[in-house]
């Protein structure tokens, strides 16, 4: 394409910005969770969940910490502060 063939417009309106990720993706319902989680909450949440929830908590910035449980089954889920290691 030529430079001249290029007009330049104004007053077009930008669209409207989009939320980063996918909202239905793996982790979604575990984002939803730990959203509605305050610092210091827990819940028990199945094993095999830790594989989408550590994703879901690294795209917003959470922290968790977890323990396992005696059935092998579950896992305690802890929201801790972004300054705990």
């Amino acid at each position: 394409m030529n430079m001249n063939e290029i007009k330049i417009e104004k007053g077009i309106p930008l669209p409207p910005t989009k939320r980063p990720g996918n909202p239905w993706a793996r982790g979604a319902k575990w984002a939803q969770l730990l959203r509605h989680m305050e610092i210091g909450d827990s819940a028990l949440v199945p094993k095999q969940a830790l594989s989408s929830i550590y994703p879901a908590c690294r795209r917003n910035g959470w922290k968790v910490r977890i323990q396992k449980q005696a059935d092998g089954e579950t896992v305690r889920l802890w929201r801790v502060p972004k300054e705990i290691q």
